[in-house]
C-alpha cells in the first residue's frame, strides 16, 4: 500500500467576467489493488466526494476581492459543480458584475438552485419580473438581472448534468412517473417551485420521506429528503424504485446535493469505503452505494439533476 501527495490547482469558471481565486489543495490518494468487478449493472464510476464549502475549489468575488459583494463558494467535483452564494443586502446585478470590464446587459448564465435566507428580484431581458424567496427552488435562463437586494442573500446551486438512465439523478430514479404531469407545456425561462407545496409529489418511505419538483419542462428537477435517525437506503429508498429495480443491492442513481442538517454516510458497496457528509457540505454520489443516517440528530438534503443546455 503506497501513499502519495497530489498537488493540483482546480480552475473553474462557471460565471463569466469575474475575478476568481484558485485554491491550491493537497490532497492523499490511496493506492490499493483493484477488484474484481461485481457492479457491472449499475454502470458506476465508483466515485464517492464530499467537501465543505468552507474549502471550496474555487472562491469568486465580485465585483472584486478587495470589495467583495458577492461570494460564490465553488466546490468543483469534475463531472459536476456545486456552490455556494452569499450576496450583500443592497447590491444589485449592474453594479456589482455589470461593471466588470466586457460584462454583457444581462447575466448569460443558468441558475438553478434554493434559496435559503433572504429574497432576490429578478427582471428578465424581456421585462418579466419575479421573487425569490427563502424557500423557494428556481430555474433562471439567460437573459437576467437581479434588482437591489433588501437584505443579505444566501442560496446554493448545482450544476450536475445527468446522461442517460444509468446515472440518472435520484429525483429520476424514484419518482420520475409520479411527477410528469408537473412539467409545462413549453420551455420556461424561469420558474420558481416550493417543496412544501400540497401539490408537489412526496413519497414516504421507512423513518423519511422525499419531495420532487419539475423546474420549468423537465429542464431541471429538485428533491428534498427528509430522514429519520435508523434510516438506511436498504430499509427506506429501495422501496421506491420502480418494480424492475428491487432487485438491486445498491443505489443505482447519481445523487449532487448538499446537506442542510444531520450526518449522512454514503458506502461504496465494492469497497466498503464509507464517506461522511454533514452540514455545510456538499457531495456527488455516484451508482453503486449504500446509505445511511448516522447518530441521533435527522437529516436533510437537497439534490438538484438538470438537462442541457450547459
Amino acid at each position: 500500500m503506497k501513499y502519495c501527495e497530489i498537488k493540483r490547482t482546480i480552475k473553474f469558471r462557471p460565471h463569466t467576467h469575474t475575478h476568481t481565486k484558485v485554491i491550491v489543495l493537497i490532497t492523499n490518494t490511496r493506492h490499493t489493488h483493484k477488484k474484481k468487478k461485481t457492479l457491472n449493472i449499475y454502470q458506476r464510476m465508483g466515485i464517492i466526494k464530499a467537501q465543505s464549502f468552507d474549502e471550496p475549489s474555487v472562491l469568486k468575488q465580485m465585483p472584486s476581492a478587495e470589495d467583495p459583494k458577492v461570494n460564490a463558494k465553488v466546490v468543483d467535483f469534475g463531472t459536476c459543480q456545486c456552490m455556494k452564494i452569499e450576496v450583500t443586502k443592497g447590491v444589485d446585478w449592474k453594479s456589482c458584475m455589470g461593471i466588470l470590464p466586457g460584462a454583457p446587459a444581462t447575466c448569460q448564465t443558468r441558475h438553478v438552485g434554493i434559496c435559503v435566507k433572504g429574497e432576490l428580484n429578478v427582471v428578465m431581458d424581456d421585462g418579466t419580473k419575479f421573487d425569490i424567496k427563502e424557500g423557494d427552488s428556481y430555474l433562471i435562463e439567460p437573459g437576467h438581472i437581479f434588482t437591489e437586494t433588501k437584505s443579505d442573500v444566501e442560496a446554493f446551486e448545482i450544476v450536475s448534468k445527468v446522461e442517460g438512465a444509468a446515472s440518472a439523478g435520484g429525483a429520476s430514479t424514484y419518482m420520475n412517473n409520479d411527477t410528469s404531469e408537473e412539467a409545462k407545456e413549453n420551455n420556461a425561462s424561469f420558474d420558481v417551485k416550493r417543496f412544501d407545496d400540497p401539490n408537489v409529489t412526496t413519497k414516504e418511505m421507512k423513518n423519511g420521506k422525499a419531495c420532487v419538483c419539475f423546474l420549468g419542462n423537465k429542464q431541471a428537477k429538485g428533491m428534498v429528503c427528509y430522514l429519520q435517525p435508523g434510516w438506511t437506503w436498504a430499509t427506506g429508498a429501495k422501496a421506491l424504485l420502480p418494480e424492475d429495480k428491487q432487485h438491486l443491492t445498491a443505489c443505482p442513481a447519481r445523487h449532487v446535493g448538499f446537506i442542510k442538517s444531520g450526518t449522512f454516510g454514503m458506502t461504496d458497496v465494492e469497497t466498503g469505503t464509507e464517506t461522511v457528509a454533514k452540514a455545510g457540505m456538499c457531495y456527488l454520489c455516484e451508482p453503486g452505494h449504500e446509505a445511511r443516517v448516522i447518530g441521533d440528530e435527522p437529516v436533510e438534503f437537497i439534490e438538484f439533476e438538470s438537462v442541457g443546455p450547459f
